[in-house]
């Protein structure tokens, strides 16, 4: 089957994701609608801010829940977070009261961190290396695509002038996670979760299924398979895998912390503060009415098509190089934002405000939005990678709470002035990309390892095959002939 096969169960998977950016953009045009506001009682400040924030709160304890899928593995706990995001959105969609919302969106928050967690984990994980970037980015595409039409049922829903207007496009969120509950059972489970638990012959009839097309030879993905069997047995055997060792281990203490920069950057850098209140950003120049949410709706495609673009380029242009000019220019994005909206007297001062908030979701689009997701699930070594996604994801959300409850706030108190906050983390934080991130394109998840100065006992070379270390067999030849790599200390065969 290969490519094709591999690209839709990244893509079905990504049904997640999709629900996950529908949920940032359904909210964002829900705040704006007549019937919503009357219903709940037009909440501002801290009420509007504890409303979105407490999604990301059950977002937070939803990545730490993920972790299961150690124990019971990538599919089931994917299917776990489908499950979990019907009963909340079913919820938020029926609240008769603010405070049944707050129990819907914290339910709904909680399947959201698991699948934020674990899709791109086992996307990863089925992906070839020099297609991973592509693979991993199918989960921001999506999550742009339900973005993307969020906005647009919001804008259509507003035309019926009562409570429709917020129900139906809340509710709308079961479908997708119905869809994924029932459809991951016919997906394939990660042939490197089989491997760590010993499943090797179902791992390699799964590695076959994803990476085989029947066109080539079959050495390149048996070679593969046993790569990813050496190097995941050694890590097993020989490797510390207690999660405080992620904050012991020097090279392990190196990713971790990388790991929670990238996935707090995504909140950092101003992009979710943007989706979320946008339409109090257009409120804030003038706009008013329909035309409010039908900006919201044009501004939703931008970040679809322009990551259409990036999932496409980023196994070319590398991880580093794209997160770091995408940190340059949405700080000065933001420059040119915060002195348009603090300076218009005139239409032309809103329509050019308009533009460049529109021109920040192209750049976060084409950068870092390809980058995080991919970037945090490759820096970890097998017996670590969940756990590891997890907590850097965790982080993600608390960064998304602080923002989420402290932005109303600050939008009535500071204005224009709060885009300064984020003009400042942004150029931060592409310094601190520059300094410390380590290039990671078109490796295996295996010979990662090496970036950290760990062990990679059996690495592929130019012709695709593989390199075993000194006293390691190879299980490909079936005897006792090994391939010198000569600068490693011997592993002892018989403990293999």
């Amino acid at each position: 089957m290969g490519k094709v096969y591999t690209y839709g169960c990244a893509a079905f998977t990504a049904v997640g994701s999709f629900m996950w950016g529908y949920d940032s953009g359904v909210f964002g045009t829900t705040i704006a609608q007549p019937s919503w506001n009357t219903y709940y009682g037009y909440p501002t400040g801290a009420i509007l801010g504890g409303i979105i924030s407490s999604y990301a709160g059950g977002a937070a304890v939803g990545c730490i829940l993920a972790t299961m899928s150690d124990r019971i593995g990538r599919r089931r706990t994917v299917q776990m977070g489908g499950l979990t995001a019907f009963v909340g959105t079913l919820l938020m969609a029926a609240a008769v009261n603010v405070e049944m919302l707050l129990v819907g969106r914290v339910i709904a928050g909680l399947a959201i961190g698991i699948l934020y967690s674990s899709i791109p984990l086992y996307q990863s994980e089925i992906a070839p290396p020099t297609k991973r970037g592509f693979v991993v980015g199918l989960h921001t595409l999506f999550i742009s695509t339900g973005f993307a039409l969020a906005n647009w049922i919001g804008y259509a829903s507003y035309w019926s002038g009562n409570d429709f207007q917020f129900r139906f496009p809340m509710s709308f969120q079961c479908l997708p996670a119905l869809i994924l509950t029932i459809g991951m059972q016919f997906l394939p489970e990660s042939p490197r979760w089989l491997i760590e638990q010993g499943r090797y012959e179902e791992a390699y009839t799964v590695t076959k299924r994803l990476h085989y097309t029947g066109m080539q030879d079959e050495t390149f993905f048996q070679q593969e398979f046993h790569q990813m069997k050496e190097q995941i047995t050694y890590e097993k055997q020989e490797e510390v895998t207690s999660t405080l060792e992620l904050f012991r281990r020097p090279s392990y203490r190196k990713r971790i912390l990388l790991a929670i920069f990238i996935q707090v950057g995504t909140q950092a850098c101003g992009t979710n503060v943007v989706n979320y209140y946008q339409t109090k950003i257009y409120e804030s120049v003038g706009i008013k009415g329909s035309t409010v949410l039908l900006l919201a709706a044009l501004y939703g495609m931008v970040g679809p098509l322009s990551t259409l673009v990036s999932t496409n380029f980023i196994d070319r242009w590398g991880r580093v190089k794209a997160t770091f000019w995408s940190l340059i220019f949405l700080g000065i994005d933001f420059i040119f934002l915060a002195a348009l909206i603090a300076t218009y007297s005139n239409k032309a001062g809103a329509g050019a405000a308009i533009a460049f908030l529109f021109l920040f979701s192209i750049i976060y689009s084409l950068g870092f939005n390809a980058v995080w997701a991919v970037y945090t699930t490759e820096l970890f070594p097998m017996a670590l990678r969940a756990r590891g996604g997890a907590i850097a994801t965790f982080f993600s959300f608390v960064t998304q709470i602080i923002f989420s409850q402290a932005s109303p706030t600050a939008f009535e108190n500071l204005g224009w002035k709060y885009y300064i906050v984020f003009i400042v983390l942004d150029f931060v934080f592409a310094g601190m990309v520059l300094m410390f991130c380590v290039e990671t394109k078109g490796k295996t998840l295996e010979e990662i390892n090496e970036l950290f100065g760990e062990r990679v006992v059996a690495r592929m070379d130019e012709r695709g095959e593989v390199e075993m270390e000194r006293g390691v067999i190879s299980p490909v030849d079936g005897d006792e002939k090994v391939k010198m790599s000569g600068h490693v200390e011997d592993v002892d065969a018989e403990s293999r």
